[in-house]
């Protein structure tokens, strides 16, 4: 019998069993999750395999997940993505696939939601009726795929961001398979219900799997196997800045004479008013004021959710509800208008303020 031809039959009708209510329950603690369309669809593949294949052994997911695998057996995994299926996130699939003599023969991963069925054998990959091959972006740009928790997925998407996360690698080994993207990284501890059929589709599509650094990469090429190797550039590591920290300048030094100067220049300017001069810095103002929307001069904004996309749109504040603009001290009302010159002995010294860019330069604390 063609394996790929049973295998196809098989997966099909298995997608028929899902209807009715769905049953979720927990499988441990760290939220996988099994629903009653696996143990369903499972025990009918398990049933068809027994009739046509009495001498082989099965590994599945749910009822044969503790067997090892032999030189002839099934691999079943009846809902690979059992978490998005059960939160109707369309990313899963069921798939298996065929030893025989030692080697894979056959295997299927169907997606129903996308009517898409990926088969391979011998012959080569195919998406339904056409044949299918992996595309040949590089390490470099290509996208990938990091399905589980690995160590070093921070020094990989340093040296290519282009990484995803589907949830089910029944997904993500077709997305390889057919050229959408590059490659697909997991554990090498990955399950043989979850890896053996994507696997074996990728490698009949013209890509290759291989172990690194404790990785099961399945890509395009082995050019993937560059992202697995440990950067010897090391990031420099930060100073930790304290929440009250700021930043300091190296204050100007004046010699004897330009203070001397400085102390003449100010006393012109304001004889009323006590300065002290000296090469320390100034202390920088702190203010408990919160900051609001208009401190920072940003618009308000609002966002829409229609029936078929959210949409953010700013909103042009008329100019009947603009705040005024903050009225300017007497010293800069007339300096603006130039009608008028103060004489600053006449303005009371709760409204004389230095310039505080000059005066930093200065480096005059009043």
């Amino acid at each position: 019998m063609n394996e790929r031809k049973f295998l196809i039959r098989n997966v099909k009708k298995a997608r028929d069993l899902i209807s009715g209510k769905l049953k979720i329950t927990p499988k441990d603690k760290t939220g996988d999750l099994v629903t009653n369309f696996d143990t369903t669809i499972e025990k009918f593949l398990i049933k068809k395999i027994k009739r046509t294949y009495p001498d082989f052994e099965i590994v599945s997911e749910e009822f044969n997940s503790e067997k090892k695998l032999t030189k002839n057996c099934f691999v079943i995994d009846p809902i690979d993505g059992t978490n998005n299926f059960a939160r109707k996130i369309p990313l899963w699939g069921i798939q298996m696939a065929c030893i025989k003599n030692g080697d894979v023969v056959a295997s299927v991963i169907y997606l129903p939601i996308f009517e898409e069925l990926y088969s391979a054998d011998k012959t080569g990959a195919y998406l339904n009726d056409d044949k299918i091959h992996v595309n040949q972006q590089n390490e470099k740009i290509g996208v990938y795929s990091i399905e589980q928790s690995i160590p070093q997925v921070y020094d990989i998407q340093t040296k290519n961001r282009n990484s995803r996360l589907f949830g089910s690698a029944a997904f993500t080994l077709s997305m390889v398979a057919c050229g959408k993207t590059s490659a697909a990284m997991f554990k090498d501890t990955i399950h043989p219900w979850d890896l053996i059929p994507g696997e074996y589709l990728v490698q009949k599509a013209g890509g290759v799997s291989f172990v690194s650094n404790h990785i099961r990469v399945c890509a395009n090429n082995t050019s993937w196997a560059n992202l697995l190797v440990k950067s010897e550039k090391t990031s420099p590591k930060k100073k930790p800045v304290e929440k009250n920290e700021e930043p300091t300048e190296n204050p100007p030094v004046f010699d004897g004479e330009e203070l001397d100067i400085l102390d003449e220049l100010i006393k012109e300017t304001s004889e009323t008013t006590t300065t002290k001069i000296t090469n320390e810095p100034e202390p920088t103002a702190k203010t408990n004021k919160p900051i609001t929307i208009s401190d920072k001069n940003e618009p308000e904004f609002f966002i829409e959710e229609s029936e078929t996309i959210l949409e953010t749109f700013a909103v042009e504040i008329p100019d009947s509800q603009k705040p005024e603009a903050p009225s300017l001290n007497p010293i800069e009302k007339n300096n603006e208008s130039q009608s008028k010159k103060i004489n600053i002995n006449n303005i009371p010294k709760s409204t004389i303020r230095p310039n505080l860019t000059e005066a930093r330069k200065r480096k005059i604390i009043m």
